[in-house]
């Protein structure tokens, strides 16, 4: 999928709501921009995404792994955003 590359982390953490939703149409991920919308995906929260997120906000499925890789494609980004990604949380067995 082609589309417009994200800039570097210092300015896509500020980004707005809007500035996430018009980089996903301007990307060809049109589809997912009312989602991302109704979730508030600010840049904050954007460089930060997980699959998992993304699935709790049900981005369709053939989206998510390509939005993560130009996530983690962005220039400049931290390496500790890059492996700091939450885990699910564990399962603790009923007693």
């Amino acid at each position: 999928m082609s589309g417009v590359s994200l800039p570097e982390y210092k300015f896509v953490v500020r980004w707005t709501v809007q500035d996430v939703v018009n980089w996903l149409q301007e990307s060809g991920f049109v589809e997912c921009s009312r989602i991302f919308r109704d979730a508030g995906i600010d840049g904050n929260k954007f460089v930060n995404l997980t699959e998992n997120e993304l699935s709790r906000i049900n981005c369709p499925q053939k989206f998510r792994k390509e939005i993560i890789y130009r996530i983690d494609s962005i220039p400049d980004k931290p390496e500790r955003d890059r492996l700091n990604r939450p885990f699910p949380a564990k399962q603790t067995p009923a007693r």
